[in-house]
């Protein structure tokens, strides 16, 4: 059997750490908790997927976790632990202390303000995120929103919070907690243990993603952009010409190719500036960038159609090289990762399956385009080919699987995600 190519070493877990970001867990356990959801109880359903949150966040090394339950008062159990394997331990032997006593009715008073008091007490790192998890509404509602707004205005951005409501309930305090502090909101009004691990997977992607982010490109990272809308489907196909004038902006723009330089391997304009036509509304969107439609006419005046993504996020994107950095490297790392993994497949997979087994990327490039509201009267976005059709998404990092999809599209799909994930050590 062909052997796999080689690989870089094993991360060490569990080293010391500097403490930036920490995850701070608020977790209801009035009585209602010890309900049944499926074959266990709420209470044990939430706190499995408390462990698969630590697992996807072991190789992290300056992060720490706190964990605290609420129902009539807050009990902080841990505070800024490393998540390490040691965490797991501490949160399996502490869960019997923790267990909701059920009573007559399951339900029994329930207290967010001592929550929201435990996670003001707990943030002291440079970037804190919390997840506030309860089955039922507060006692103390009228006083929880005026609270999250003193507390936002004073650490800022440093503390965010995102809220779970779990069962059939008014979950609006919750969206309102959340949204007052930069957070979101994820409702369960079916409690099932596969939901509830898809929302932690969802919330360990995020806190991930934050934290790259962060570090990439500091605290701004974590403002989030005014909420744009989308386009109507197929807007480019069916507008009239004035419609598409008005729906777009036009630039000039300019290539950017790696040249060698003193300084390294740069990216330089490269050619003509270029007249797009780039539309002011989004089509698409994910969880972290809005994707618009760019169009280049060439000497034939036949249009060339591509898309460009750009953050939700407040992210400095002033010069081609921060561009790169923060996406077009990665995306060559994909494509890497892509014919390594082809090899792979083609060494042990049967012949009649080698076509089949064919993972790519799409080619991408850093584009210049002029912007009078830039200092610089500059800005850079990353473009690739317009792809017609339907979009299916098959898996993603946040644990998400399309079940639906086509058996051998997920199959290949999964295995490509596990080969990045074994061949990179995580």
């Amino acid at each position: 059997m062909a052997e796999l190519p080689e690989r870089p070493p094993k991360r060490q877990r569990g080293s010391s750490r500097e403490s930036q970001f920490h995850f701070i867990f608020l977790i209801d356990n009035s009585g209602s908790m010890a309900a049944t959801c499926g074959r266990t109880s709420r209470f044990d359903a939430v706190m499995a997927s408390v462990d698969i949150f630590v697992e996807a966040l072991m190789d992290l090394p300056d992060v720490v976790c706190s964990f605290a339950v609420f129902a009539e008062r807050c009990e902080i159990k841990l505070a800024r632990c490393p998540i390490d394997n040691g965490l797991l331990e501490q949160l399996k032997t502490m869960r019997h202390s923790c267990y909701p006593v059920p009573n007559i009715d399951m339900g029994g008073s329930t207290m967010y303000l001592e929550a929201l008091v435990a996670l003001r007490k707990l943030s002291t790192a440079r970037v804190n995120v919390g997840v506030l998890l309860s089955d039922g509404s507060p006692d103390d509602a009228p006083g929880l929103v005026p609270f999250m707004q003193r507390l936002r205005a004073e650490m800022g951005k440093k503390c965010i919070l995102n809220t779970v409501g779990c069962g059939n309930f008014d979950m609006n305090i919750l969206k309102e907690l959340a949204s007052t502090s930069g957070g979101i909101f994820h409702s369960l009004r079916s409690i099932n243990a596969g939901r509830l691990r898809q929302v932690f997977c969802q919330l360990a992607a995020s806190f991930s993603t934050l934290r790259n982010s962060v570090l990439q490109f500091g605290d701004g990272a974590m403002t989030r952009l005014p909420e744009l809308t989308l386009e109507a489907e197929d807007f480019w196909k069916h507008a009239s010409s004035a419609e598409l004038d008005a729906a777009a902006q036009v630039c000039w723009a300019w290539l950017m190719l790696e040249q060698q330089t003193e300084k390294g391997i740069e990216l330089k304009p490269s050619g003509d500036a270029k007249r797009i036509r780039l539309h002011k509304k989004p089509f698409a969107q994910g969880a972290l960038r809005y994707a618009f439609h760019l169009f280049l006419n060439t000497n034939k005046e036949q249009s060339l159609h591509l898309v460009t993504k750009e953050s939700k996020y407040a992210v400095p994107q002033s010069s081609a090289r921060e561009v790169y950095n923060y996406f077009l490297d990665n995306h060559r790392r994909a494509q890497q990762l892509a014919t390594e993994f082809n090899k792979a497949a083609v060494d042990r997979a049967p012949p009649a399956l080698h076509q089949s087994l064919n993972a790519q990327f799409v080619k991408a490039h850093v584009i210049q385009l002029s912007d009078e509201t830039s200092d610089s009267g500059l800005r850079y976005v990353t473009a690739e080919p317009f792809i017609p059709g339907e979009f299916i998404k098959l898996n993603s990092n946040d644990g998400y699987v399309n079940l639906q999809a086509d058996a051998e599209l997920a199959d290949l799909a999964g295995a490509f995600s596990h080969f990045t994930f074994d061949f990179t050590s995580g």
